[in-house]
């Protein structure tokens, strides 16, 4: 039964993968809100199965002060098996041609790293139609984490949030190679959990 409600919000997700948060009204016959499935979700992050990233609307410490319970995005645990869920070809795999759900490999993989690092808490922030994938703390600060797959970086949330939070630096994760400029950073993918 857990593994068929996980499958079909997978499922749900990538087709309303716009979604801000989950909604469970006519996916899932009989539950109606999050609390009918709070169970399973906690049984699937205990598990080490999914990763939970919790949003939230202010950037502010301590950011688990500011969290919904209701109100999260889910990672898997592993990339290779989120493709395979997906039903890529292996070539695709191979070639790192992941179609439109690039961006989704890149967040899931940018997850795993934080949670390999010992981030076991994670947190993005959602306002009307900005998001930013990941808020961490480093030094004391908020510090927003944006994350892009491929080299066009150009990113309106990320802006929308450092105009109106100006944080004191601001963090990048994307296909190209590692800059720094004044508070700006952009990492490689592949350093994601080095930070």
């Amino acid at each position: 039964m857990k593994r068929e409600i996980y499958v079909k919000l997978l499922a749900w997700k990538e087709i309303y993968s716009s979604a801000k948060k989950f909604r469970f009204k006519e996916i899932i016959p009989n539950v109606m809100k999050y609390s009918q499935l709070e169970g399973t979700v906690d049984w699937l992050v205990k598990a080490g199965l999914v990763v939970k990233n919790h949003i939230i609307e202010t950037p502010q410490i301590p950011l688990k002060n500011y969290l919904k319970e209701n109100s999260f995005k889910l990672f898997l645990f592993d990339v290779g098996i989120l493709g395979c869920i997906q039903e890529l070809p292996f070539e695709s795999l191979l070639n790192q041609d992941y179609g439109s759900y690039k961006g989704c490999f890149a967040e899931n993989f940018v997850a795993q790293e934080f949670v390999c690092r010992g981030k076991l808490n994670l947190y993005s922030w959602v306002n009307r139609t900005a998001e930013i994938e990941f808020l961490r703390i480093i030094d004391g600060n908020v510090i927003p984490v944006e994350v892009k797959s491929g080299n066009r970086t150009k990113a309106k949330s990320f802006t929308v949030y450092t105009n109106k939070y100006k944080p004191v630096k601001q963090i990048k994760i994307s296909a190209k190679p590692f800059i720094k400029r004044s508070n700006f950073y952009n990492y490689p993918l592949y350093l994601a959990g080095s930070f």
